[in-house]
């Protein structure tokens, strides 16, 4: 009789074990075709400490508990994601739930052209613009003022370049507009504001900027020489750091619409060129998205983000998903990405402190090459392909 009661507790004992689930699941990424290459792999769940990091295999996660995992592939030439959703744990043993990814072939960046930055190599209160070709060769002063000079951006067909001073007055910020050799600078703006970040229409006929001149940031639309600056954001926020889409249509840019408290709360919209209604919200995070640069398909933008700590740098398709870091060093500020002419990478403002160098990556944050290297601030990079 006690034996078959000792029996009958060991029988619940075990059937109660195999019910709750005695195995365990593990999700698994493979990724096929990368042929030892590198690839960026980020893997994402409510439940795991996310995981990004540059890998030359797949990958697999153990101990996985219900959740949905989520899982971005980001190359020189694509942006994938896919997902699985784990439920409960097996009886017993190891229950795999698998992703898998076909990578495309893969294609080098290779810097080419020309970038122009803002450097205070002069003084701390003396910035001027500079150009640099790609390959680290021919740096030339293209300014030289008793103001600091910064923000440049280069006009579409690369033969002008936008930026931002107060030569005229420390309470001001004014836009200018030269040629690409540094002459004939000549004034566009007017006022008793700040008037910056100056974004050229893909045509080269207008640029947007944002200015203060009615108490607020504020995103404005003037021809190119100047004339006819017409508000186009609407005016209940701080809105500035504005990007032409390529098709013109477009203008993404960066609020605090939604609430800004000590923690920071910017985030990326779009909205139509012409100021009419139907602004759109990418990105939805209790930090600072800032410094949207669209590549020049329109089907990506990269932005930076304080989000995971210091400011890195992220890349999201133009809808507002798929949204990725590229840059892995916390403790190294990364920031002001802008696209290179192929698509392929990108050129970034990064480092520690008061030293901020201009570098060169690919679209995974691979290969990184320091354009600039010496002590000092470089800063507002823009590239053009020639």
């Amino acid at each position: 009789m006690l034996k078959r009661a000792v029996g009958l507790v060991l029988t619940g004992i075990l059937s109660l074990g195999l019910w709750s689930g005695c195995g365990r699941n593990e999700v698994r990424v493979e990724l096929k075709g990368i042929e030892g290459r590198q690839v960026r792999l980020a893997v994402t769940s409510k439940i795991m400490t996310n995981f990004n990091a540059l890998v030359s295999e797949g990958q697999t996660f153990p101990e996985a508990e219900e959740s949905d995992y989520v899982a971005t592939v980001a190359t020189n030439t694509c942006l994938e994601q896919k997902r699985v959703t784990v439920c409960g744990k097996p009886l017993r043993g190891i229950k795999t739930y698998t992703i898998s990814f076909d990578v495309p072939p893969d294609k080098p960046m290779v810097p080419q052209g020309t970038l122009v930055f803002a450097s205070d190599r002069d003084g701390p209160r003396n910035w001027e613009i500079y150009a640099i070709r790609a390959d680290g060769s021919g740096l030339t002063n293209l300014t030289r003022t008793e103001g600091s000079d910064t923000e440049p951006a280069w006009s579409p067909d690369g033969t002008k370049i936008a930026f931002v001073t107060d030569r005229d007055g420390i309470t001001t910020r004014e836009i200018y507009v030269m040629d690409a050799d540094g002459s004939n600078q000549t004034r566009l703006t007017e006022g008793e504001s700040f008037d910056r970040s100056p974004a050229w229409s893909p045509d080269g006929s207008k640029i947007a900027f944002s200015s203060q001149r009615t108490g607020s940031d504020q995103i404005f639309v003037m021809n190119a020489d100047g004339s006819n600056p017409v508000q186009v954001s609407d005016g209940t926020a701080s809105d500035r750091l504005p990007a032409w889409s390529p098709d013109g249509s477009k203008i993404a840019f960066v609020s605090d619409r939604y609430g800004n408290d000590r923690k920071g709360n910017d985030d990326i919209f779009l909205m139509n060129a012409d100021g009419s209604k139907n602004v759109v919200r990418l990105t939805e995070v209790m930090d600072y998205d800032l410094n949207p640069s669209w590549s020049h398909d329109g089907r990506f933008l990269l932005f930076s983000s304080s989000r995971d700590g210091a400011e890195e740098v992220f890349i999201m398709k133009s809808d507002g998903t798929l949204q990725t870091r590229l840059t892995l060093t916390d403790d190294f500020y990364e920031w002001e990405p802008v696209w290179s002419p192929d698509d392929l990478g990108f050129a970034f403002a990064g480092g520690k402190g008061r030293n901020y160098d201009i570098y060169l990556t690919d679209r995974t944050g691979r290969n990184r090459v320091n354009l600039t290297n010496d002590a000092h601030q470089n800063r507002h990079p823009s590239w053009r392909p020639f």
